[in-house]
């Protein structure tokens, strides 16, 4: 969905979801989507990547 049909992304929520390091994968695709190309904030509270979370900070970052 948000991926094909043209969104454009400003702010997204995703926390207190149990994503776990694995889930950090999906998330990197996600982020690197046309779609997050807008995005201005993004919260990851709570959601138990441990360490792999920064690797989603990093890629975040690197938009901007």
């Amino acid at each position: 969905g948000l991926l094909t049909n043209g969104s454009h992304i400003v702010e997204i929520n995703l926390s207190d979801n149990a994503f776990g390091p694995i889930g950090v994968k999906g998330l990197e695709t996600f982020l690197s989507s046309s779609a997050c190309f807008t995005l201005e904030e993004l919260r990851l509270n709570n959601c138990g990547m441990g360490s792999m979370g920064g690797k989603v900070n990093n890629l975040n970052s690197k938009q901007v």
